[in-house]
């Protein structure tokens, strides 16, 4: 069955996007994949809607940016809640496959 609403994890990138913007221009500098962890966020938010295999694809690619979305030592708290809710959309993210279920 389809369904034309909004995934969770759409509503939850909006907030996310921003907060993974300001942690790529505070700490890119000593942590640079927070540069690439920001463009996967917004290339999951700008993503159509359907592409299972790439929602898939960019969840994992989240995992491997932040190290398992776990913050490194000393990390701010901007860190901490921008890797929780990120493991919260790729939690929430179709599995490699679904696209066929």
């Amino acid at each position: 069955m389809t369904t034309t609403a909004s995934p969770v994890w759409r509503d939850q990138l909006a907030p996310l996007r921003y907060l993974a913007a300001k942690v790529a221009r505070v700490h890119g500098g000593s942590h640079p994949a927070m540069a690439t962890l920001a463009e996967v966020v917004a290339t999951l938010a700008d993503s159509q809607a359907g592409d299972h295999a790439a929602h898939a694809a960019l969840g994992r690619r989240l995992g491997e940016l932040t190290g398992g979305f776990r913050p490194w030592s000393g990390a701010c708290a901007s860190v901490h809640q921008l890797f929780l809710g990120l493991a919260a959309v790729a939690a929430a993210l179709p599995a490699a496959g679904a696209e066929q279920a």
